[in-house]
């Protein structure tokens, strides 16, 4: 089967290409730097462009039966926040035009388990929504572009949308890779900090989890409808601990109290938008340190086959990796 993929060179989009081609089927790959690209095959074929440009999607998209959307902008920030709505909205609803005017069977797009909204004392599922709007432009975008994946899945275009929850695991070691990044940095010593007094939680998949959940939302009857695609829910505490005795490099670890987090962001936000420096977090980021964030992924269990890998398991085999790569360096 000839199938498209945008994000192709990003973390899941690497991941999942590879696993595509093992199954023996042809890729068109969307890409904008020759830097990013790290997968050769005979049976896959790049192609220079834009999800913002229609007449270079056109052209890459021709002959496919099956498209991937997993292109975004998926940033802290940006000095003009529109960046954020050009790409993950109207990039979306490009794809979406595209593939309805070239009768594609199905497109499967990638969103994020961020537009759920947190769930405190709850456990959020497809159903739930933001009790007071999003934290985030990159949250609000890719809300905007489920909107029109809606309303292309009701023009009757084959639409599945996922909800990867906080990645990590073996791959390109990249800012949508951000949790394999403070894992590498906790193992190294590097990493001292707990959010608060550690006790919020989040929800964090594997990223062989998430790519499987991609394949089978291809072969599985589920045209319109979404999926969340999450792993383990744990407490910030717990998780370095796990990280601790998986890896036999247990840190010490220092409480910082949100208040300090969120003026730190503040004032880091503040150098961004007056000297365009780059700040690790802003204010919308920080806020979502004063949430729990446990989601459900009964719905993708029950309807994708979907399989959540232990976090242990899901660790060691990150740790070894990334053992592995500084074994090399």
């Amino acid at each position: 089967m000839k199938i498209f993929v945008t994000g192709a060179t990003g973390f899941i989009g690497s991941e999942l290409v590879k696993e595509l081609l093992k199954q023996g089927h042809y890729i068109h790959a969307l890409y904008r730097d020759d830097r990013k690209i790290i997968i050769k095959d005979k049976n896959l074929l790049y192609f220079r462009g834009e999800i913002t440009e229609p007449v270079s999607l056109e052209k890459a998209m021709q002959g496919c039966s099956i498209v991937y959307h997993l292109a975004a902008y998926a940033k802290v920030w940006a000095k003009d926040s529109h960046i954020f709505y050009k790409i993950n909205t109207e990039g979306t609803k490009n794809i979406l035009s595209i593939a309805f005017k070239l009768n594609v069977k199905r497109v499967i797009i990638t969103s994020t388990a961020g537009v759920i909204g947190y769930s405190d004392n709850t456990m959020a599922d497809e159903n739930h929504s933001p009790e007071n709007g999003f934290f985030t432009d990159y949250e609000k975008s890719k809300h905007l572009a489920e909107i029109e994946i809606e309303r292309f899945s009701a023009k009757g275009l084959e639409t599945v949308t996922l909800l990867p929850s906080r990645l990590y695991g073996p791959g390109l070691m990249s800012e949508s890779n951000a949790v394999s990044l403070l894992i590498k940095k906790y193992v190294e010593g590097k990493w001292h900090f707990l959010p608060g007094n550690g006790n919020k939680s989040g929800n964090y998949v594997f990223i062989n989890d998430v790519i499987k959940g991609h394949i089978n939302a291809m072969n599985k009857n589920v045209a319109g409808e979404r999926f969340i695609l999450g792993g383990v829910n744990i407490t910030y505490r717990s998780f370095f601990n796990t990280i601790g005795k998986v890896s036999g490099k247990k840190q010490w670890m220092i409480p910082v109290p949100v208040i300090i987090i969120f003026l730190a962001s503040a004032f880091m936000w503040i150098l961004a938008e007056m000297l365009n420096f780059k700040p690790t977090l802003t204010p919308g980021w920080a806020r979502k340190y004063l949430h729990n964030w446990n989601l459900s992924s009964r719905k993708a269990m029950e309807k994708l086959n979907y399989k959540i890998t232990p976090l242990e398991k899901g660790l060691k085999e990150t740790i070894d990796w990334i053992n592995s790569i500084k074994e090399t360096d």
